[in-house]
């Protein structure tokens, strides 16, 4: 983060910049900041308060105007129980917090991440992958993911690498995984032109079904009001069987 000077150890053949230096009247993104050390907390600290600091091996100070984005999974205020992370640099990096919950509080983001990534790794890799089946989209709404996005970034690049065809099976995805898939019930929808909106179709279906076509419940778990669900039901042409018609 802080560059260094030439011989500041094995390997400096010359003097480097760091990230704070080279994001000077910019910004920098620090991911995971509750892994860091207390060392590199207390340089950090000083970053933030007197805007300066020192390449590694260095004694020249150097000055930076730098704004500052920190994330981290960690709970920092338990973390500076434990005393592992620094209350002054806690309170530092605290002006504007943003809680962003766990992607398994977030179902109704599963299908439009799914969308991205899928057009990143099919440019990433030269491939023309264009459809999840049924079961493993029933997978992916339903698993938890402990490593919230960038674990569904990686199951999906999982099943790229061994996805041979134009759709995503549950073979493809992690064997760590696979048990769990196979035991998804079967699903069965007709080919589409457009994947990504039968996968959008599939799942106001299952949450309607599983509601028991309780559109104010299933629009409140979807996080989207009910005249949106209303939209998306007539968008895709989902009536509401007789059965349940009556206590809507």
């Amino acid at each position: 983060m802080f560059g260094h000077v030439k011989g500041a150890f094995t390997g400096a053949i010359s003097d480097k910049k760091g990230r704070f230096e080279l994001a000077h009247k910019g910004t920098i993104f620090l991911d995971e900041i509750g892994e860091m050390s207390m060392h590199t907390q207390v340089k950090l600290l000083r970053v933030l308060q007197e805007e300066e600091f020192e390449r590694v091996g260095g004694t020249e100070s150097i000055k930076v105007d730098v704004r500052v984005i920190a994330a981290t999974n960690k709970d920092l205020a338990k973390a500076m129980e434990k005393g592992e992370f620094r209350n002054d640099l806690y309170y530092r990096l605290r002006v504007v917090p943003i809680y962003l919950p766990p992607l398994r509080e977030r179902k109704d983001d599963i299908p439009h991440l799914i969308k991205h990534f899928v057009g990143k790794l099919n440019n990433e890799m030269g491939k023309e992958i264009n459809n999840v089946s049924p079961r493993v989209m029933d997978f992916l709404m339903d698993y938890d993911y402990k490593g919230n996005i960038r674990e569904l970034e990686n199951i999906l690049e999982h099943a790229f690498v061994r996805c041979q065809g134009n759709t995503i099976l549950a073979e493809h995805l992690p064997k760590d995984l696979f048990g769990a898939a196979e035991k998804l019930p079967e699903n069965i929808i007709a080919d589409s032109d457009n994947p990504l909106m039968a996968i959008e179709r599939e799942l106001v279906l299952k949450m309607l079904n599983q509601y028991k076509w309780k559109q104010g419940e299933v629009a409140k778990k979807l996080h989207i009001s009910r005249a949106t669900l209303w939209r998306k039901m007539k968008q895709h042409k989902i009536e509401v069987p007789r059965l349940y018609s009556p206590n809507q």
